[in-house]
């Protein structure tokens, strides 16, 4: 809607002015050098020859009301709302009108909102949609916007709602994000618990091979008959090793001279421990022969057959 309603120049020479604006009307003239005087009443004979106005204007600057719809964005990029506003609008400016040359109210009305309106709703999630329609009434129920041309709106009531045909798909973005965390924290305790299997066997793989088989006996105690073989099956392995070598370095006279009887020592050794629990160490050795001094008593102690 034009809320400038006429328009009419004022010839140099004429002594007529401009008829009394109607109610709920202003008069705006335009002078000679480009300035705009707004009144509410018509310039008289005398104000025409002195301010010499070359045109007038009539403007609106009763009250209208308006409403219109539109959609707003949400949080989502692809799920808007749809909502509907309404305001009332009227000149404040009659001057201002005339100079931005706003002939269509109504649509700087609806720009001024749908500037100020998905500020609010992109924080909002399309399922909240009872919650952004709270804000924006809020924030722009009541509350007048001046606008640059010279016209003043107030915001009456906007709803807001959610079609229906995009509510499955709001529902499936809300709980998206829950799944995807759920899946985040399930990762990461896999990783750590990976960290910490990869952490013990490597303790049990430094602990050699007799720590290897401890660990699969306390994991599985009824493994045992596999563990024994496989300890079987181990210490043939390193026999048969340790007589190839023998074989091999007696064939090829790779023995220096003098250490042949050595090697043999060594590899009769290294026979019996794969074949034997190791034997008794010097530590062992006495205290078994103190055990054996204490079991005999003190030197020189009579017993009940000496005295007899």
């Amino acid at each position: 809607m034009n809320p400038i309603k006429d328009r009419q120049p004022i010839s140099r020479f004429s002594f007529r002015g401009s008829p009394a604006p109607a109610p709920g009307t202003a008069l705006v003239y335009r002078l000679q050098n480009g300035g705009l005087v707004p009144t509410t009443s018509p310039f008289t004979y005398g104000e025409l020859l002195w301010r010499r106005p070359g045109e007038y204007f009539v403007v609106d600057v009763s009250k209208h009301t308006d409403s219109f719809t539109g959609t707003l964005p949400s949080c989502s990029l692809t799920l808007e709302f749809t909502f509907t506003a309404s305001y009332e609008w009227r000149v404040s400016d009659p001057a201002t009108v005339v100079r931005e040359a706003a002939d269509d109210a109504q649509a700087l009305c609806r720009q001024r909102l749908l500037d100020e309106l998905p500020t609010i709703t992109r924080g909002f999630k399309p399922l909240e949609v009872m919650d952004a329609e709270s804000r924006l009434n809020d924030m722009f129920h009541g509350k007048a916007l001046d606008l640059e041309e010279g016209i003043r709106m107030t915001v009456s009531r906007i709803g807001l709602r959610l079609p229906r045909e995009h509510h499955d798909a709001a529902t499936t973005l809300d709980v998206n994000p829950l799944k995807a965390r759920v899946e985040e924290a399930l990762q990461e305790n896999r990783i750590k618990l990976h960290k910490r299997n990869v952490e013990a066997y490597m303790e049990v793989l430094e602990q050699g091979d007799n720590g290897t088989i401890a660990n699969l006996l306390a994991s599985d105690p009824e493994s045992a008959r596999e563990v024994a073989a496989m300890t079987i099956d181990r210490s043939n392995t390193r026999r048969a090793a340790v007589i190839e070598l023998a074989k091999t370095m007696a064939e090829k006279e790779m023995f220096p001279s003098g250490q042949a009887a050595k090697f043999v020592d060594a590899t009769t050794r290294a026979l019996v421990e794969t074949l034997e629990p190791p034997g008794p160490t010097k530590g062992s050795i006495e205290a078994g022969e103190r055990r054996a001094l204490d079991a005999e008593g003190p030197k020189g102690a009579k017993t009940e057959e000496d005295g007899d």
